[in-house]
């Protein structure tokens, strides 16, 4: 499958969207008037190794609000991740080993998990910011994730825990109205 162009006219999946590594097309597009989705998982794990996908510059899902369980990108190429109209995610993963932007500008709930993180080294943005997000249900992981000098999450509340390692180039974190942590 070279192509999502056929899907163009899809606002909602009620199930999971699994994009394999074997997608040969190089964007998205055709998933671009998705609104809402079961789950949508990109690249796979095999016996422990993780298999992304390999042609994709851009991943930009404009209209993309809702997404009930997992959202997962596992990628080598991505450099644009783009998810400007997301609010409300219940797992939210990212895999990608030199992205430059990331966009969730509108996020504001993820209901389990945010984690970054590879097996090698993960590079992102010089700032790294999740604006609108308040709520965590359960943990923020960042791990290995190098080149990031700012990370924000200025209206973050609450979570069960947050673990941050592997950072060594952050110069500034923020997360002035965080008001509870349960670990």
């Amino acid at each position: 499958l070279t192509s999502l162009a056929a899907l163009a006219s899809l606002k909602e999946v009620v199930g999971t969207v699994t994009i394999n590594p074997t997608y040969a097309g190089t964007s998205f597009a055709g998933l671009e008037n998705l609104e809402q989705v079961g789950g949508l998982v990109m690249g796979r794990v095999i016996q422990n190794a993780t298999i992304g996908l390999r042609w994709i510059r851009e991943i930009e899902l404009p209209n993309l609000k809702k997404v009930a369980s997992e959202l997962t990108f596992r990628a080598d190429t991505v450099e644009t991740l783009s998810l400007p109209a997301l609010e409300k995610v219940g797992n939210l993963s990212i895999q990608i080993k030199d992205v430059k932007d990331i966009d969730f500008s509108a996020l504001s709930v993820i209901g389990e998990n945010l984690s970054m993180k590879v097996n090698g080294v993960l590079n992102a943005p010089e700032k790294l910011s999740f604006p609108k997000l308040s709520l965590i249900g359960n943990q923020l992981a960042l791990s290995n994730v190098y080149r990031v000098k700012e990370l924000a999450f200025p209206e973050l509340k609450s979570a069960t825990a947050i673990k941050l390692e592997q950072m060594n180039a952050v110069e500034t974190l923020n997360f002035t109205q965080l008001e509870q942590v349960a670990d």
